[in-house]
């Protein structure tokens, strides 16, 4: 969001040219920003989805899932606006590629979500039993759209991740202590920062890995970033203004005293003379 999810777009371009473009045969895209807080969420879409759509089955899962636990799910459609310099949500990166998609955030509007610029993204502003809900539900949602699941079929059982598959709210929270204790700027994310590291050391255990790397333009950068994290900053104790005022008028007094001198020297000489012709002669 900070960048205009510039990671998005240039990973869209990328896997777009690639044989194996995993978005060919997406079903649908749901974009995660700011789940963290809030009682319910908002769903936002650029194109509301026409019935017999797999986009269409998508939110019907959620809403079904959303309606069953108690938790309020609502649609928020904007068009996108071309015209603007950036992108309200995520997922116009892919409707803007015809991608169908959306973005789960509990800001009801993209006007109210600027506050996710800011760094203070601290980990007392995120509330862990709110994540572990609303991972719950998405989890939930799209395992019923996956197999095909209603209320229908299930009667009133919609608590398809229990026993060995339940959510670890301590894991959660011990990944968020993570995130928050660990810089994030982007000058700083390397080839070794922790953040990465972590998060592949984890992915890996259950799909493969690829780290994707993407290089500004140097011709024509949409960001420029400065690598100097570090500088050395030095102060130098100086005298204070009335030093520069007393100074001034010294050397204003020592001046004027020899111009005086200057004006007064032939006078001097002259007199200084005349003595000792006197004295001569006498």
């Amino acid at each position: 969001g900070k960048y205009d999810f510039q990671g998005t777009r240039n990973w869209i371009d990328s896997v777009s040219d690639s044989d194996d473009n995993p978005l060919a045969n997406a079903h649908y895209v749901l974009c995660l920003d700011s789940i963290g807080r809030g009682d319910g969420l908002f769903v936002h879409v650029s194109k509301p989805p026409k019935e017999n759509t797999r986009a269409h089955a998508v939110l019907s899962s959620l809403k079904e899932i959303a309606a069953g636990i108690g938790m309020k799910l609502t649609v928020v459609h904007k068009k996108i606006n071309l015209a603007e310099e950036r992108s309200s949500w995520e997922h116009e990166r892919f409707s803007l590629k015809r991608i169908p998609a959306a973005t789960l955030s509990w800001y009801p509007s993209y006007k109210e979500a600027k506050t996710r610029d800011s760094f203070y993204d601290q980990r007392d502003n995120v509330d862990s039993a709110i994540v572990s809900r609303n991972i719950h539900f998405l989890a939930e949602g799209i395992a019923h759209y996956v197999f095909n699941m209603s209320s229908k079929t299930l009667g009133s059982s919609f608590d398809l991740f229990n026993g060995s598959s339940h959510l670890h709210t301590g894991l959660i929270s011990s990944w968020l202590d993570h995130f928050t204790s660990v810089a994030r700027s982007q000058q700083l994310i390397g080839r070794s920062h922790p953040v990465l590291s972590s998060l592949e050391q984890q992915l890996s255990r259950s799909c493969p890995v690829t780290r994707h790397v993407t290089k500004a333009d140097k011709s024509d950068p949409d960001f420029i970033f400065y690598d100097s994290t570090k500088a050395t900053m030095v102060a130098y104790s100086i005298k204070p203004g009335i030093f520069d005022l007393v100074l001034a008028f010294v050397v204003a007094v020592y001046l004027l005293a020899v111009f005086g001198l200057v004006q007064v020297f032939p006078v001097i000489t002259s007199r200084i003379s005349h003595v000792l012709q006197k004295s001569k002669v006498a």
